[in-house]
């Protein structure tokens, strides 16, 4: 059978010469990523990166459109890499684009990953570097790992990365953050945090922007209520929807057109008067309607 590096060896090469990726070589996202960094016209044995990172005044018109952003994932990256601290990996932050934003790590780890530009001002999008995990998880909108040569370039074949997208509060991807390293990176571990670390970026970031809004927080019990589990609504005077977190997307089934036209007591089963008449410090249990 040979080794897995082998097998993903000779379904590169199958992908470039036939076009299509050879069955069960690949589960199926990654196969369709493949496919579309192919037809992208990204070379996988390319051994040069085709786009130069961004720096001075480019990168930092990019910082400055993100700051928001920044500020809330910063100490949540702080927070991460202390988990991680010593065992050959990095935190990284990109923008809704894929370029990276910041990152951090350790020192070793961060000079191999420099040889493939993997620094802040480099795109990692899917069109130019091909399957990785902040490209692939920004273009599907949900988070997953990239595990050494399931990279579609085989010079990221010595990574193994997770990352999971980040989302405005009204749904839209706002970046993704990531944690890339050896092969410890691939721990099943690593995307839980990733994936935890967007949930809180998200939640740290919709309270503060609308901090003298009315939020509706919500979780099936009480306990689970100021974690990045619960389910958070945000509106407008007259109870119209004007923002929320992934949680109440996920469990309200909310659209992209329901921002600034839904009204949320049509989603739930008491009238929204009366859980805004009840004391603000006592946490509710909001009934959500059958079969959500």
């Amino acid at each position: 059978m040979g080794s897995a590096y082998d097998r993903l060896q000779l379904a590169r090469r199958h992908l470039v010469d036939h076009g299509a990726c050879l069955p069960s070589a690949l589960n199926d996202r990654l196969a369709r990523s493949w496919q579309r960094s192919l037809h992208a016209g990204v070379e996988p044995f390319a051994h040069r990166d085709v786009v130069d990172p961004v720096a001075g005044s480019t990168l930092a018109q990019a910082l400055e459109q993100n700051a928001q952003m920044l500020s809330f994932a910063r100490p949540v990256m702080d927070f991460m890499y202390a988990q991680i601290r010593g065992g050959d990996c990095m935190v990284v932050l990109a923008d809704a684009s894929s370029m990276l934003l910041h990152t951090l790590g350790d020192n070793g780890f961060l000079s191999k990953a420099r040889r493939v530009e993997l620094r802040a001002g480099a795109s990692w999008g899917e069109s130019v570097r091909g399957t990785n995990a902040i490209g692939t998880a920004i273009e599907d909108g949900t988070a997953l790992q990239v595990r050494a040569g399931e990279h579609y370039l085989e010079r990221n074949g010595f990574l193994h990365c997770s990352a999971a997208p980040i989302f405005t509060a009204q749904g839209a991807i706002a970046g993704a953050i990531d944690i890339s390293g050896d092969e410890r990176a691939s721990h099943m571990h690593a995307l839980g945090l990733a994936s935890s670390a967007a949930r809180l970026i998200e939640n740290n970031w919709l309270k503060a922007r609308y901090r003298d809004s009315v939020r509706v927080h919500m979780h099936s019990a009480a306990e689970g209520l100021d974690t990045p589990a619960e389910a958070i609504v945000v509106l407008a005077e007259g109870g119209t929807l004007i923002g929320a977190n992934q949680e109440a997307i996920r469990a309200l089934r909310l659209k992209p057109h329901d921002f600034f036209a839904l009204q949320l007591e049509n989603h739930l089963q008491q009238r929204l008067v009366q859980l805004l008449d009840s004391p603000e410090c006592e946490p509710h249990q909001i009934r959500l309607p059958d079969g959500l």
